[in-house]
Protein backbone atom coordinates (compact mmCIF):
# COMPACT_ATOMS: atom_id res chain seq x y z
CA UNK A 1 0.00 0.00 0.00
CA UNK A 2 1.15 3.42 -0.78
CA UNK A 3 0.67 6.53 1.76
CA UNK A 4 -1.93 8.77 0.93
CA UNK A 5 0.36 11.72 -0.50
CA UNK A 6 0.08 15.41 -2.21
CA UNK A 7 -3.72 16.08 0.07
CA UNK A 8 -3.65 18.16 3.21
CA UNK A 9 -6.74 18.18 5.22
CA UNK A 10 -8.00 21.49 7.51
CA UNK A 11 -11.34 21.91 9.47
CA UNK A 12 -12.41 24.15 11.97
CA UNK A 13 -14.07 22.56 14.39
CA UNK A 14 -16.52 24.65 17.29
CA UNK A 15 -18.48 21.44 18.32
CA UNK A 16 -17.81 18.45 20.39
CA UNK A 17 -15.78 15.72 18.51
CA UNK A 18 -17.48 11.90 18.84
CA UNK A 19 -17.16 9.25 16.66
CA UNK A 20 -19.58 7.21 15.54
CA UNK A 21 -18.66 3.00 16.50
CA UNK A 22 -15.56 4.06 18.07
CA UNK A 23 -14.25 4.05 21.79
CA UNK A 24 -14.33 6.90 23.93
CA UNK A 25 -10.82 7.30 23.42
CA UNK A 26 -11.32 8.03 19.53
CA UNK A 27 -10.61 4.60 18.52
CA UNK A 28 -12.85 2.43 16.23
CA UNK A 29 -14.20 1.67 13.15
CA UNK A 30 -16.46 3.68 11.51
CA UNK A 31 -19.66 2.33 9.88
CA UNK A 32 -22.47 2.90 7.29
CA UNK A 33 -26.02 1.82 6.07
CA UNK A 34 -25.42 -2.11 6.39
CA UNK A 35 -22.49 -1.50 8.35
CA UNK A 36 -18.84 -1.57 7.85
CA UNK A 37 -16.51 -4.64 7.65
CA UNK A 38 -18.94 -7.51 7.04
CA UNK A 39 -20.14 -8.93 3.85
CA UNK A 40 -22.28 -6.23 3.00
CA UNK A 41 -20.10 -4.51 0.18
CA UNK A 42 -19.07 -1.72 2.78
CA UNK A 43 -15.49 -0.05 2.90
CA UNK A 44 -13.74 -1.40 6.37
CA UNK A 45 -12.89 1.65 8.17
CA UNK A 46 -11.45 2.49 11.73
CA UNK A 47 -10.31 5.76 13.52
CA UNK A 48 -8.25 6.52 15.93
CA UNK A 49 -8.22 10.06 17.69
CA UNK A 50 -7.77 12.33 20.60
CA UNK A 51 -11.55 11.61 21.64
CA UNK A 52 -15.23 11.73 20.74
CA UNK A 53 -16.62 14.46 23.02
CA UNK A 54 -14.11 17.38 23.14
CA UNK A 55 -14.02 20.51 24.89
CA UNK A 56 -12.54 24.39 23.29
CA UNK A 57 -12.55 27.38 25.46
CA UNK A 58 -14.09 30.16 24.27
CA UNK A 59 -11.46 32.67 21.92
CA UNK A 60 -9.09 29.50 20.94
CA UNK A 61 -7.99 27.82 18.12
CA UNK A 62 -6.46 24.39 18.19
CA UNK A 63 -5.97 21.51 16.10
CA UNK A 64 -7.66 17.90 16.57
CA UNK A 65 -5.63 14.98 14.82
CA UNK A 66 -7.31 11.39 13.48
CA UNK A 67 -6.21 8.72 11.93
CA UNK A 68 -8.08 6.99 9.20
CA UNK A 69 -7.54 3.63 7.69
CA UNK A 70 -10.27 2.35 5.34
CA UNK A 71 -10.24 -0.57 3.13
CA UNK A 72 -12.16 -1.34 -0.26
CA UNK A 73 -15.43 -3.34 0.14
CA UNK A 74 -17.25 -4.30 -3.27
CA UNK A 75 -16.24 -1.16 -4.91
CA UNK A 76 -13.13 0.90 -5.06
CA UNK A 77 -12.72 3.90 -2.54
CA UNK A 78 -13.33 7.14 -3.87
CA UNK A 79 -13.49 10.42 -1.89
CA UNK A 80 -13.14 11.75 1.79
CA UNK A 81 -15.74 14.59 2.51
CA UNK A 82 -15.78 16.99 5.98
CA UNK A 83 -19.48 18.24 6.98
CA UNK A 84 -20.34 20.68 9.58
CA UNK A 85 -23.60 20.37 10.83
CA UNK A 86 -25.23 19.03 7.53
CA UNK A 87 -22.71 21.36 5.34
CA UNK A 88 -19.41 20.80 3.92
CA UNK A 89 -16.77 22.19 5.93
CA UNK A 90 -14.40 24.69 3.70
CA UNK A 91 -10.89 23.07 2.67
CA UNK A 92 -8.82 25.40 3.99
CA UNK A 93 -10.29 24.02 7.46
CA UNK A 94 -8.95 20.79 6.51
CA UNK A 95 -5.73 19.21 6.47
CA UNK A 96 -4.25 15.77 5.06
CA UNK A 97 -0.98 14.20 6.19
CA UNK A 98 -0.73 17.88 7.54
CA UNK A 99 -1.14 19.27 4.07
CA UNK A 100 -3.94 21.73 3.62
CA UNK A 101 -6.53 19.99 1.38
CA UNK A 102 -6.95 21.06 -2.33
CA UNK A 103 -11.11 20.62 -1.97
CA UNK A 104 -13.69 18.92 0.13
CA UNK A 105 -14.76 16.19 -1.26
CA UNK A 106 -11.00 15.21 -1.54
CA UNK A 107 -11.26 12.30 -4.22
CA UNK A 108 -8.95 9.38 -3.92
CA UNK A 109 -6.88 7.63 -6.42
CA UNK A 110 -4.10 5.46 -7.46
CA UNK A 111 -3.02 2.73 -4.66
CA UNK A 112 -5.28 5.19 -2.56
CA UNK A 113 -8.60 3.63 -3.80
CA UNK A 114 -8.45 0.15 -2.49
CA UNK A 115 -6.60 1.22 1.07
CA UNK A 116 -5.09 4.46 2.35
CA UNK A 117 -4.37 5.89 5.69
CA UNK A 118 -4.63 8.79 5.75
CA UNK A 119 -4.13 11.63 9.00
CA UNK A 120 -6.99 13.95 8.99
CA UNK A 121 -6.15 17.13 11.05
CA UNK A 122 -9.36 19.22 12.31
CA UNK A 123 -8.75 23.13 13.36
CA UNK A 124 -10.92 24.42 15.72
CA UNK A 125 -12.13 27.73 15.84
CA UNK A 126 -13.90 28.32 19.19
CA UNK A 127 -15.47 31.55 18.04
CA UNK A 128 -19.18 31.03 18.90
CA UNK A 129 -20.73 29.37 22.11
CA UNK A 130 -22.87 25.63 21.66
CA UNK A 131 -22.31 22.80 19.89
CA UNK A 132 -21.47 21.47 16.32
CA UNK A 133 -21.91 18.43 14.83
CA UNK A 134 -19.09 17.16 12.45
CA UNK A 135 -18.97 13.82 10.17
CA UNK A 136 -16.11 12.31 7.91
CA UNK A 137 -17.39 10.55 5.51
CA UNK A 138 -15.63 8.11 3.25
CA UNK A 139 -17.19 7.04 -0.08
CA UNK A 140 -16.96 4.21 -2.58
CA UNK A 141 -17.48 4.13 -6.21
CA UNK A 142 -21.05 1.84 -5.68
CA UNK A 143 -21.79 5.53 -3.46
CA UNK A 144 -21.86 3.79 -0.20
CA UNK A 145 -21.19 5.99 2.77
CA UNK A 146 -18.97 4.95 6.05
CA UNK A 147 -19.56 8.21 8.73
CA UNK A 148 -17.43 9.15 11.19
CA UNK A 149 -18.83 11.65 13.77
CA UNK A 150 -17.80 13.82 16.11
CA UNK A 151 -18.47 17.19 18.33
CA UNK A 152 -17.09 19.78 20.29
CA UNK A 153 -18.21 22.27 22.32
CA UNK A 154 -17.49 25.57 22.83
CA UNK A 155 -17.53 26.76 26.38
CA UNK A 156 -19.08 29.91 27.14
CA UNK A 157 -17.08 32.73 28.71
CA UNK A 158 -19.60 34.65 31.58
CA UNK A 159 -20.12 38.57 32.04
CA UNK A 160 -18.65 40.39 35.01
CA UNK A 161 -21.37 42.57 36.71
CA UNK A 162 -20.04 44.65 39.69
CA UNK A 163 -20.37 47.96 41.28
CA UNK A 164 -18.91 51.55 39.63
CA UNK A 165 -17.99 53.02 42.98
CA UNK A 166 -19.08 51.35 45.95
CA UNK A 167 -17.47 50.07 48.32
CA UNK A 168 -20.05 47.45 49.77
CA UNK A 169 -23.73 47.08 48.76
CA UNK A 170 -25.29 47.41 52.17
CA UNK A 171 -27.38 50.69 52.98
CA UNK A 172 -29.55 51.28 56.07
CA UNK A 173 -32.73 53.93 54.95
CA UNK A 174 -35.95 54.51 55.78
CA UNK A 175 -39.20 52.98 54.51
CA UNK A 176 -40.34 53.31 51.05
CA UNK A 177 -36.60 54.91 50.03
CA UNK A 178 -35.02 55.10 46.83
CA UNK A 179 -31.39 53.59 46.85
CA UNK A 180 -29.16 53.95 43.66
CA UNK A 181 -26.58 51.74 42.85
CA UNK A 182 -24.30 52.17 39.88
CA UNK A 183 -23.16 49.59 37.61
CA UNK A 184 -20.81 48.45 35.23
CA UNK A 185 -20.54 45.18 33.68
CA UNK A 186 -18.08 43.47 30.96
CA UNK A 187 -19.43 41.41 28.42
CA UNK A 188 -18.14 37.82 28.03
CA UNK A 189 -18.44 35.53 24.74
CA UNK A 190 -21.98 36.49 23.65
CA UNK A 191 -24.38 39.78 24.16
CA UNK A 192 -25.72 40.50 27.01
CA UNK A 193 -29.79 40.28 27.27
CA UNK A 194 -31.59 40.39 30.42
CA UNK A 195 -31.24 41.65 34.10
CA UNK A 196 -33.15 39.87 37.16
CA UNK A 197 -33.39 41.66 40.24
CA UNK A 198 -34.37 39.00 43.31
CA UNK A 199 -35.32 39.93 47.19
CA UNK A 200 -34.79 37.41 49.82
CA UNK A 201 -33.90 34.73 47.02
CA UNK A 202 -36.92 35.41 44.96
CA UNK A 203 -37.43 37.78 41.87
CA UNK A 204 -38.99 40.81 43.32
CA UNK A 205 -42.71 41.08 43.45
CA UNK A 206 -43.15 44.41 42.74
CA UNK A 207 -41.31 45.44 40.05
CA UNK A 208 -42.70 49.22 40.02
CA UNK A 209 -39.44 49.22 42.63
CA UNK A 210 -36.94 49.28 40.20
CA UNK A 211 -35.51 51.60 37.69
CA UNK A 212 -32.74 50.67 35.26
CA UNK A 213 -30.81 52.52 33.19
CA UNK A 214 -33.69 55.61 33.72
CA UNK A 215 -36.65 53.04 32.46
CA UNK A 216 -39.42 51.65 34.44
CA UNK A 217 -39.29 47.94 33.30
CA UNK A 218 -42.50 46.14 32.71
CA UNK A 219 -41.22 42.36 33.78
CA UNK A 220 -38.61 40.64 35.65
CA UNK A 221 -36.38 39.52 34.47
CA UNK A 222 -36.52 42.53 31.93
CA UNK A 223 -34.72 43.38 28.95
CA UNK A 224 -31.39 45.66 29.58
CA UNK A 225 -31.99 47.22 26.06
CA UNK A 226 -29.93 47.48 22.93
CA UNK A 227 -27.18 49.86 23.74
CA UNK A 228 -26.15 47.70 27.08
CA UNK A 229 -25.88 44.92 25.24
CA UNK A 230 -22.02 45.04 24.98
CA UNK A 231 -21.52 45.66 28.31
CA UNK A 232 -21.79 48.87 30.05
CA UNK A 233 -20.23 51.63 32.23
CA UNK A 234 -21.86 53.28 35.58
CA UNK A 235 -25.48 52.48 34.47
CA UNK A 236 -28.07 52.86 37.62
CA UNK A 237 -29.87 50.47 38.91
CA UNK A 238 -32.87 52.07 41.62
CA UNK A 239 -34.32 50.15 44.14
CA UNK A 240 -37.32 51.04 46.64
CA UNK A 241 -36.97 49.76 49.49
CA UNK A 242 -39.10 47.80 51.79
CA UNK A 243 -42.67 49.28 53.26
CA UNK A 244 -41.69 47.92 56.36
CA UNK A 245 -38.84 47.54 59.04
CA UNK A 246 -36.44 44.63 58.50
CA UNK A 247 -33.45 43.67 56.83
CA UNK A 248 -34.01 42.40 53.07
CA UNK A 249 -31.08 40.23 50.60
CA UNK A 250 -30.69 41.73 47.03
CA UNK A 251 -29.22 39.96 44.18
CA UNK A 252 -28.67 41.64 40.77
CA UNK A 253 -28.32 38.70 37.95
CA UNK A 254 -27.31 39.53 34.52
CA UNK A 255 -27.44 37.45 31.80
CA UNK A 256 -25.90 36.92 28.72
CA UNK A 257 -28.02 35.59 25.15
CA UNK A 258 -26.51 31.79 25.73
CA UNK A 259 -27.63 32.03 29.60
CA UNK A 260 -24.23 32.88 31.06
CA UNK A 261 -24.70 34.64 34.35
CA UNK A 262 -22.87 37.44 36.47
CA UNK A 263 -24.57 38.56 40.20
CA UNK A 264 -23.69 40.71 42.72
CA UNK A 265 -25.47 41.01 45.88
CA UNK A 266 -26.02 44.04 48.30
CA UNK A 267 -28.49 44.10 51.29
CA UNK A 268 -30.96 47.04 52.43
CA UNK A 269 -32.34 47.33 56.09
CA UNK A 270 -34.94 49.73 56.46
CA UNK A 271 -36.10 51.12 59.73
CA UNK A 272 -38.63 54.09 60.43
CA UNK A 273 -36.42 57.35 60.81
CA UNK A 274 -35.72 58.60 64.72
CA UNK A 275 -35.54 61.94 66.04
CA UNK A 276 -32.43 63.38 65.81
CA UNK A 277 -30.59 64.43 69.11
CA UNK A 278 -29.72 67.59 70.32
CA UNK A 279 -26.00 68.54 71.44
CA UNK A 280 -24.86 69.79 74.56
CA UNK A 281 -21.64 70.04 76.45
CA UNK A 282 -21.49 70.70 80.50
CA UNK A 283 -19.28 71.14 83.45
CA UNK A 284 -19.79 69.96 86.90
CA UNK A 285 -17.40 71.76 89.71
CA UNK A 286 -16.00 70.03 92.69
CA UNK A 287 -19.11 70.54 95.40
CA UNK A 288 -16.83 70.36 98.39
CA UNK A 289 -15.14 73.61 97.21
CA UNK A 290 -16.96 75.15 94.42
CA UNK A 291 -20.57 76.49 94.48
CA UNK A 292 -21.80 75.42 90.75
CA UNK A 293 -21.52 71.89 91.77
CA UNK A 294 -24.54 71.07 89.90
CA UNK A 295 -26.11 70.50 86.70
CA UNK A 296 -29.86 71.32 85.78
CA UNK A 297 -30.18 69.51 81.93
CA UNK A 298 -33.34 71.13 81.26
CA UNK A 299 -31.35 74.60 81.72
CA UNK A 300 -28.39 73.24 80.31
CA UNK A 301 -26.45 75.04 82.65
CA UNK A 302 -24.02 74.30 85.69
CA UNK A 303 -25.88 75.11 88.20
CA UNK A 304 -25.49 76.00 92.23
CA UNK A 305 -25.25 72.60 94.67
CA UNK A 306 -28.49 74.32 96.47
CA UNK A 307 -30.52 74.76 93.31
CA UNK A 308 -34.11 73.24 93.31
CA UNK A 309 -34.04 72.45 89.58
CA UNK A 310 -30.93 70.50 89.76
CA UNK A 311 -31.01 67.06 87.98
CA UNK A 312 -27.44 66.03 88.39
CA UNK A 313 -24.45 67.09 91.26
CA UNK A 314 -20.82 66.01 92.24
CA UNK A 315 -20.46 63.90 95.88
CA UNK A 316 -17.28 66.41 96.91
CA UNK A 317 -15.01 65.51 99.06
CA UNK A 318 -14.31 62.22 101.56
CA UNK A 319 -14.85 64.72 104.62
CA UNK A 320 -14.01 68.01 105.76
CA UNK A 321 -10.93 66.84 107.41
CA UNK A 322 -9.93 64.62 104.13
CA UNK A 323 -9.92 66.68 101.44
CA UNK A 324 -9.71 63.93 98.83
CA UNK A 325 -12.32 64.44 96.07
CA UNK A 326 -14.56 61.60 95.55
CA UNK A 327 -15.17 61.72 91.75
CA UNK A 328 -18.82 60.26 92.44
CA UNK A 329 -21.72 62.03 91.41
CA UNK A 330 -25.36 61.29 91.78
CA UNK A 331 -29.16 61.92 90.53
CA UNK A 332 -31.24 64.23 92.97
CA UNK A 333 -34.61 65.94 92.85
CA UNK A 334 -36.36 62.53 92.16
CA UNK A 335 -33.93 61.89 89.18
CA UNK A 336 -32.85 58.73 88.20
CA UNK A 337 -29.18 57.96 86.77
CA UNK A 338 -27.99 54.23 84.98
CA UNK A 339 -24.70 53.51 83.34
CA UNK A 340 -23.99 53.00 79.86
CA UNK A 341 -21.43 50.18 78.99
CA UNK A 342 -20.68 47.98 75.84
CA UNK A 343 -21.72 44.71 76.09
CA UNK A 344 -23.84 45.49 78.65
CA UNK A 345 -27.45 46.21 79.27
CA UNK A 346 -28.84 46.52 76.22
CA UNK A 347 -25.57 47.96 74.95
CA UNK A 348 -24.25 46.24 71.84
CA UNK A 349 -20.36 45.20 71.70
CA UNK A 350 -18.27 48.08 70.64
CA UNK A 351 -21.10 50.63 71.34
CA UNK A 352 -19.74 54.36 72.09
CA UNK A 353 -21.52 57.04 72.89
CA UNK A 354 -20.66 58.73 68.97
CA UNK A 355 -22.75 56.31 67.57
CA UNK A 356 -26.12 57.87 69.38
CA UNK A 357 -28.07 59.67 66.60
CA UNK A 358 -31.76 59.33 67.81
CA UNK A 359 -34.00 60.03 70.71
CA UNK A 360 -34.94 56.76 70.33
CA UNK A 361 -31.60 54.92 70.51
CA UNK A 362 -31.21 56.85 74.23
CA UNK A 363 -34.94 55.51 75.25
CA UNK A 364 -33.90 51.93 74.35
CA UNK A 365 -30.90 51.91 76.41
CA UNK A 366 -32.24 53.41 79.30
CA UNK A 367 -34.93 50.34 79.38
CA UNK A 368 -31.93 48.27 79.64
CA UNK A 369 -29.46 49.75 81.25
CA UNK A 370 -27.98 49.06 84.97
CA UNK A 371 -28.33 52.01 87.62
CA UNK A 372 -24.96 53.74 88.24
CA UNK A 373 -23.16 51.84 91.33
CA UNK A 374 -21.47 55.28 92.99
CA UNK A 375 -18.20 53.84 91.96
CA UNK A 376 -15.59 56.62 91.11
CA UNK A 377 -15.98 57.96 87.20
CA UNK A 378 -13.31 58.02 84.58
CA UNK A 379 -13.38 59.59 81.38
CA UNK A 380 -15.16 58.30 78.49
CA UNK A 381 -17.59 56.59 80.73
CA UNK A 382 -21.53 57.45 79.77
CA UNK A 383 -24.63 57.38 81.74
CA UNK A 384 -28.37 58.33 80.92
CA UNK A 385 -30.35 60.53 83.39
CA UNK A 386 -34.02 60.50 83.58
CA UNK A 387 -34.55 63.66 85.32
CA UNK A 388 -38.21 64.29 87.39
CA UNK A 389 -39.54 66.38 84.50
CA UNK A 390 -39.38 62.81 82.67
CA UNK A 391 -36.75 63.96 80.12
CA UNK A 392 -33.90 61.62 79.05
CA UNK A 393 -30.33 62.91 78.79
CA UNK A 394 -27.32 60.79 77.61
CA UNK A 395 -23.55 61.84 78.70
CA UNK A 396 -20.20 60.83 78.18
CA UNK A 397 -17.72 62.40 80.86
CA UNK A 398 -14.98 63.80 77.85
CA UNK A 399 -12.64 65.15 80.41
CA UNK A 400 -11.84 65.35 83.97
CA UNK A 401 -9.51 67.85 86.09
CA UNK A 402 -8.31 67.01 89.45
CA UNK A 403 -6.30 69.33 91.26
CA UNK A 404 -5.00 68.03 94.94
CA UNK A 405 -3.59 71.24 95.91
CA UNK A 406 -7.59 72.90 95.96
CA UNK A 407 -11.20 72.04 95.02
CA UNK A 408 -11.06 73.20 91.47
CA UNK A 409 -11.92 69.74 90.68
CA UNK A 410 -14.54 69.17 87.40
CA UNK A 411 -15.67 67.18 85.16
CA UNK A 412 -16.89 68.13 81.46
CA UNK A 413 -18.91 66.21 79.56
CA UNK A 414 -21.00 65.76 76.17
CA UNK A 415 -24.64 65.28 76.17
CA UNK A 416 -27.33 64.14 73.61
CA UNK A 417 -30.91 64.73 74.25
Amino acid sequence: MKAFKNFGFLLTLVAVFALVSCEDDGTGGGGGTGGGGTNDGFPTVSVTGPGVNLDLAFGVTDTFTYTLTATEGDSPLNSITVTEDGALVPSERVLLDGVPAPSNAVTLFGDNKSMVTIEIGVIVVGDIVGTKAYKIILSDDGERNTETEFTVTIAGVPPTLDFTTMMSGDVTIGLNSLQSYPLSAIIGSDSLVTMTILENGNPIDDISRVEWDGVDPTENPFPIGEDNRGGFENKTLFIRSSATEGVNDYEAIITSESGLTSTINFRITTMIPGTPVVANMGVIWNRSGQNNGSFDFEAGANVPSNNADRDLQDQGNVSDTDQTWLRQIAAVNGATLRSIVANQGGAPDGWTFGDVTTKEEIASLYEQANEYDGSAISENESFIISTSEGNLYLFSISDIEETPLDNFDQYMFDIKN
